[in-house]
């Protein structure tokens, strides 16, 4: 292993044991500029999406091969969803439409760490039981300058006995469907599955924009040629005192849920539509 600095809030717990680039597999890759929809746009300004992955190990796993097996099926991952290897930037000839641009040579930021903490504490002991997020703000990756759409970190907790892998992903890229349909190939490359998830759909000029809607989500942007900033991370200033929390909703109380809503639609005359589980639970 090569440990290399310490990094991100409560330094002296996490260690960085290499940083380096994932790039597709498939070196011939031409390059390609995805323009940006109305469905995009609107998010270049917030802060990414960043999700922990948190996966309990058995002491007689091999970490090193665990995260060489993450880099080398992510590499199979990007040749499929390669635009994610690139990064957003103004359309050349235009001072107000932006693009997701990939060329050759293109790659994810993907850091290997070691963080001196349980896997089961920072899970939650229990049900409801709260977890300070300003441990687990180290364990996911900001994005880099330059408009990048992902970054991925692999953290080793104590002694071995967990992994959590932190996926950092820029909503202009994809929505959530979309970020969740490359986490489920990814896995699957990953889990040597014989049955693969549906390739993605890359062609976003099939999304029309008869309304102009681009250019009303698009006001407020730099119209001077000058390019905006991401923001790289929603975790950069964590509060001690905040805390994040699961629960866990029971079939008898996400019933009650339905049923009531059901009863409020009588008692307001309208028809009473299907409620599924999700909405339920917002």
């Amino acid at each position: 292993k090569f440990h290399g600095s310490t990094m991100g809030v409560n330094s002296n717990e996490l260690r960085v044991l290499d940083a380096g680039v994932v790039r597709p597999s498939d070196l011939d890759l031409p390059p390609r500029s995805i323009p940006l929809t109305f469905f995009d746009v609107k998010w270049l300004r917030p802060p990414p999406v960043q999700r922990l992955f948190l996966y309990r190990l058995h002491r007689n796993h091999d970490v090193d091969q665990l995260i060489s097996g993450l880099k080398a099926s992510l590499c199979k991952a990007l040749t499929l969803f390669y635009p994610l290897a690139g990064h957003v930037r103004l359309a050349p000839n235009s001072n107000n439409r932006y693009e997701l641009f990939y060329q050759p040579g293109d790659g994810v930021p993907f850091t290997a760490a070691e963080y001196d903490a349980d896997v089961d504490d920072l899970a939650g002991p229990s049900d409801g039981e709260p977890v300070q997020v300003a441990r687990l703000a180290p364990l996911v990756p900001p994005l880099p300058k330059g408009r990048a759409v992902l970054a991925v970190q692999a953290t080793v907790l104590l002694e071995g006995r967990g992994l959590v892998l932190g996926v950092t992903v820029h909503h202009s890229a994809g929505d959530g469907a979309s970020s969740t349909h490359f986490l489920h190939t990814w896995a699957a490359i990953c889990n040597g599955a014989v049955e693969m998830p549906q390739p993605p759909i890359i062609d976003r000029t099939l999304i029309a924009d008869p309304r102009g809607l681009y250019d009303i989500y698009s006001k407020g942007m730099p119209s001077d040629g000058s390019e905006i900033e991401f923001v790289t991370s929603r975790m950069s200033s964590v509060p001690d005192d905040q805390l994040v929390a699961t629960f866990t909703l029971t079939q008898e109380l996400l019933t009650a849920i339905k049923d009531a809503l059901a009863g409020e639609a009588t008692r307001h005359g309208v028809p009473s539509r299907r409620c599924s589980s999700m909405l339920a639970t917002y």
